[in-house]
């Protein structure tokens, strides 16, 4: 099941998000929430038998370039808690953000994925729902890289991603 987030959920997010290799903090929450309130961004969260397992941020301002530029949301900051994997709850939250840009409008959705091994399985999934490269090679920070651009291979690279909605 997936749920809408709110600012009274601040704590539960901590909580998760303390168990993910990119640690947020409240107040990296507070700017999620004030930019929901200003309709720029929703955050869902996973819950599994009682049990919150996960979050995302459908992001419909993303300073990605191609997606700001065709009015692209983007999917960003997927979690799931390591002990709960497997389950779909992922793939739920993936679906959520698409069944929100479909309702809102919107003809595609991206996402970004990082091309270190271990984003292997993140990869893995986003090709199995549909997204496909967006063409315009890796970004470091959702900046493209050029040719003999040197840059350090870490979290920050990432391939980005489209699909389209029906």
């Amino acid at each position: 099941m997936v749920i809408d987030a709110d600012k009274n959920m601040i704590d539960v997010l901590n909580d998760m998000s303390r168990q993910s290799p990119f640690p947020r903090e409240e107040k990296y929450w507070n700017i999620i929430f004030d930019l929901q309130d200003k309709g720029d961004v929703s955050v869902f969260i996973a819950n599994d038998n009682m049990k919150n397992c996960g979050f995302v941020i459908f992001n419909r301002k993303p300073k990605y370039p191609l997606f700001k530029k065709m009015n692209i949301p983007e999917i960003q900051n997927l979690f799931i808690l390591q002990d709960v994997r497997g389950k779909g709850l992922g793939r739920a939250l993936i679906d959520n953000c698409e069944k929100t840009a479909i309702e809102e409008g919107y003809k595609e959705i991206g996402i970004g994925v990082g091309v270190l091994p271990s984003y292997g399985i993140a990869q893995a999934l986003y090709v199995s729902m549909g997204y496909v490269p967006d063409g315009q090679g890796l970004t470091k920070d959702r900046k493209t890289i050029k040719e003999h651009d040197n840059i350090l291979f870490d979290h920050d690279l990432s391939l980005m991603m489209i699909k389209k909605l029906h």
